[in-house]
C-alpha cells in the first residue's frame, strides 16, 4: 500500500560475526548453531542453491532423503553397501581442507561470504577455527559436497564400482571400499561415529531410516 522503500531508507547494521546459541538436538544434549547476519546469510543461500544443482547433476539430491534410504535398505540385504556416519561433522570442517579441495574462486567466494568470529555476549567476538557453523547457509551443502567427493576420488583411485549416496554427513559406500574412504575421511580431519556406522553385517541405518535384512 505505501509502494517501495527508498534504499536510503533501509538502515543496515554491520556487525563483525555471528551470534552463538543453542538448539535442542535430543532429549539429552543441545547443539551449538551460531545465528549468521542476515545479509551473509542471502548470499550463503545462493550458493547453497548452486551446490545443490551441481551435486543433483551427479544423482545426490539434497531435497530428498529416500536415496539415502533405499541403499541402506539393499546394504542391509546384500551386505554390498556400508553406512557411514560422522561426528560433528560440520564442526571439524576446516578452513584447509576447503582451500584444499575447492578451486580458487570458489574457496575465495565462499570465505568471504561466511562470518569469521562469534560472540555469545554481543560483546566479545572471538575466531572461528572452523570453516562454517550449523546456521551458516551453505554448511549442510558445503559438506555433502565434499564427502561425495571424497568418495568418490577415493572409489577411482581404488577402481571400485558402485552406488554412492550422501546427505550431510550420511554417507553411503560400497563395501570394498568402506575402510578407505574411511581413512581418506580421516586424513581430513573427519571422525567417524563408529556406534552409528555400519560396514558388515544385516543392519544399516540412514537417514533415520533403519534395516534389518531388508526389513
Amino acid at each position: 500500500e505505501k509502494g517501495p522503500v527508498h534504499p536510503s531508507a533501509v538502515k543496515l547494521k554491520v556487525v563483525p560475526g555471528s551470534r552463538l546459541t543453542t538448539v535442542s538436538k535430543n532429549a539429552k544434549t543441545d547443539r551449538t548453531i551460531a545465528i549468521e547476519p542476515e545479509g551473509n546469510m542471502l548470499f550463503q543461500k545462493a550458493v547453497a542453491r548452486k551446490i545443490r544443482h551441481s551435486l543433483k547433476r551427479v544423482g545426490i539430491d539434497l531435497s530428498d532423503q529416500r536415496l539415502n534410504q533405499e541403499l541402506a535398505q539393499y546394504g542391509s540385504f546384500t551386505d554390498s553397501l556400508s553406512t557411514i556416519d560422522l561426528e560433528a561433522a560440520s564442526d571439524t570442517i576446516s578452513v584447509a581442507i576447503v582451500r584444499e579441495l575447492l578451486p580458487v574462486g570458489w574457496f575465495n567466494l565462499l570465505d568471504r561470504i561466511r562470518t569469521k568470529c562469534y560472540t555469545a555476549n554481543d560483546e566479545k567476538y572471538v575466531p572461528f577455527v572452523k570453516f562454517s557453523t550449523m546456521g551458516n547457509g551453505f554448511t549442510f551443502e558445503l559438506e555433502s559436497l565434499i564427502f561425495y567427493a571424497l568418495t568418490w576420488a577415493t572409489m577411482r583411485y581404488f577402481e571400485c564400482d558402485g552406488h554412492i549416496g550422501v546427505f550431510g554427513d550420511d554417507i553411503i559406500a560400497p563395501v570394498p571400499v568402506t575402510d578407505k574412504v574411511i581413512r581418506m575421511l580421516e586424513l581430513c580431519g573427519f571422525k567417524v561415529n563408529t556406534s552409528k556406522s555400519f560396514i558388515d553385517g544385516p543392519f544399516r541405518e540412514s537417514c533415520g531410516k533403519h534395516y534389518f535384512l531388508g526389513t
